[in-house]
Parts: C-alpha cells; sequence; structure tokens
C-alpha cells in the first residue's frame, strides 16, 4: 500500500514539474506586446520598449519604425496616427516638429519617440527594426535609399550587426539593405517566397512568420537552410506551447512575461 502510494506521489510531482528551459530567444513585440491588454505602456512606446528591454528573462525587443519625411526613424505600429495617438496622417508626411509633442492615447499619454533618442545598449540583448516601407497616405513605397541614409544616421550601437537585425516586409529591399551592411530578416508568411528571396540573396539572415502560419517542419527545413527563425502573434498560453514544439530561433511575443515563465 506504501508502495503504490509513493509511485502515485512520484508521478504527481513529476507531472507538476516544469518542462525544461529552451534556447528560444524571448523578444518583446512592440515592447511588452502588441495589443496586449495586460501592458502598463502602449506598445512601441519609449517606455514599453525600456521595460521589456531591462527586463530579466528577455533576450531583446522588437521595434516597429518608420521614416519620417525630414529622414528621422521614429518608433510607432500602425500606419495612420490617429489610430493611436492625438494626432492624424502618416508619420512619412511630417517633420520632427509635427511629431516632438504627440502623445499616445493612454492612459499615461506617452510620447512618439525617435530610435536615436532610446537608451538600448544592453549588450546581451538583441534588437529588431521592422521597418515600413509603404506610405499608406500616398499609397507610395519609400525609397529604400532614403530608409538606408536613416539606418546609417542611428547611434553606432543600433548598426551592430551581432545585436541588431532589419526586418523587410519588401523582398526588393532586402538586397540594398544587405548591402548597406545590415543583417536582414524577412517577413513573409509564404515558403516559396521566402526560398525564392534566399535565392536571390544568399545573404538573407532569416525569416519571420505568424505562428498560425508556420509548422514545425517548415522551421526545420528554413534552420536547415541556414536562416534564423521568427515566428510572430504569439498571444495565448497555447501558441507559447505551439512555439515550444516548433523550436523557432526566436519569438515575437506578446505576453512577454508569460513567455518567460513558459520557455525559460
Amino acid at each position: 500500500m506504501i508502495y503504490r502510494f509513493l509511485i502515485l506521489i512520484f508521478f504527481v510531482v513529476l507531472s507538476c514539474k516544469k518542462e525544461e528551459s529552451t534556447s528560444i530567444l524571448i523578444i518583446g513585440h512592440g515592447g511588452m506586446g502588441i495589443e496586449f491588454s495586460g501592458s502598463v505602456y502602449v506598445d512601441n512606446s519609449k517606455e514599453a520598449i525600456q521595460l521589456c528591454f531591462d527586463m530579466e528573462g528577455t533576450d531583446g525587443v522588437e521595434i516597429d519604425v518608420h521614416l519620417s519625411k525630414d529622414g528621422d526613424l521614429w518608433a510607432y505600429h500602425p500606419d495612420d496616427l490617429s489610430e493611436n495617438t492625438n494626432s492624424s496622417g502618416c508619420i512619412e508626411n511630417l517633420l520632427l516638429q509635427d511629431l516632438e509633442d504627440l502623445k499616445y492615447k493612454g492612459l499615461r499619454k506617452e510620447r512618439l519617440v525617435r530610435l536615436k533618442d532610446m537608451n538600448l545598449q544592453h549588450a546581451d540583448k538583441r534588437i529588431l527594426l521592422d521597418l515600413r516601407h509603404f506610405n499608406s497616405c500616398k499609397g507610395s513605397t519609400i525609397d529604400v535609399n532614403d530608409m538606408i541614409l536613416a539606418l546609417n544616421d542611428l547611434p553606432e550601437y543600433l548598426k551592430n550587426p551581432s545585436r541588431v537585425r532589419v526586418i523587410t516586409r519588401n523582398p526588393y529591399w532586402i538586397s540594398h539593405i544587405i548591402n548597406a551592411g545590415f543583417k536582414v530578416i524577412y517577413a513573409n508568411d509564404i515558403e516559396s517566397e521566402v526560398n525564392e528571396a534566399q535565392q536571390i540573396n544568399p545573404q538573407l539572415n532569416g525569416v519571420i512568420m505568424k505562428n498560425s502560419d508556420i509548422s514545425k517542419a517548415q522551421v526545420t527545413n528554413f534552420k536547415a537552410q541556414g536562416l534564423t527563425v521568427f515566428i510572430y502573434e504569439v498571444r495565448s498560453p497555447k501558441a507559447l506551447k505551439e512555439i515550444r514544439d516548433k523550436d523557432p530561433d526566436g519569438v515575437l511575443s506578446d505576453d512577454v512575461q508569460g513567455a518567460i515563465i513558459e520557455l525559460k
């Protein structure tokens, strides 16, 4: 009887034991998460980005980047300012004097911030810059040379290829950004298009896909081709368990604290 009881206790303890940690990088999506209701700060605000970057257990942060009319890079997610701020229009059509006093609609009224005004110099953490290539107010694509000029104007630590990756959804930008000295991750949810982009650009560093659009087999295949693999739109405990099974190189998490608990 006692023997059976001890066996029962053993299996109860075993079932409650946390799974082993993974080597999956935890990258905060726009700071603490895009549209994450539990976040103290608005996504892509300086405060949200800094909080995620400084948090123990995170490996870095992803920042959505828009190019202003006068050539500065600003952290912001939506296409139009009216979605999250007290203004309207597109960053691509505005100057520093138009943007520097804008505030988010959230309770804390955070200000918009330029990349060059942040302090993300932690040597062990990654920075992913998601470049917005389209001016939705004009319905036109931004000149990639203007974007590269802005990237080159950043502080040196934001150009360090050992820490910084540039994300683009525009396949025609890939070669230009690589030739400018940056490591590029291609955001595309169609496997054949990623394969084509890599064939054209053998120096492509990685790929990023939605969790719903990438399988474990695809992750394994991309890794075998030498690509680093990031997955985004991870917003639930179930999604985090899927990430553990798929085993990408990194996850852009919309629940940073949950990701630390599940994956570390």
